[in-house]
């Protein structure tokens, strides 16, 4: 791949992680920080959710959470908590992406 993964800093993730806190209904098989940046790094470098880093954890978990924060709408509102002030947003690219078909593909 030779891109570097990315990952949401400290100032990023305190604008978006309370956004989580009702989502409790799965298991955490990863915690959400990991989740995102994985998320993020799929729909920035256009990778398949197979070829995501193992760093980020399993694809398939990656991917079903991509889903199930789609349908509830987190996308939508993490990108408006991370166009506020102070610190670099979060890569508009990445919530360009999430408004219709899932980008990459599954491999499996």
């Amino acid at each position: 791949m030779g891109k570097k993964p990315f990952w949401l800093d400290d100032v990023q993730w305190s604008k978006v992680s309370r956004r989580f806190s009702d989502d409790t209904n799965y298991p955490r098989m990863i915690d959400d920080r990991t989740a995102v940046s994985g998320i993020i790094h799929v729909l920035t470098t256009g990778c398949a959710w197979a070829d995501c880093p193992p760093t980020y954890g399993p694809y398939r978990l990656l991917f079903w959470r991509y889903r199930r924060w789609l349908r509830r709408g987190l996308w939508e509102t993490m990108a408006a908590a991370s166009s506020g002030h102070g610190s670099a947003p979060m890569p508009a690219r990445s919530f360009g992406l999430v408004a219709g078909v899932s980008p990459g593909r599954s491999k499996g």
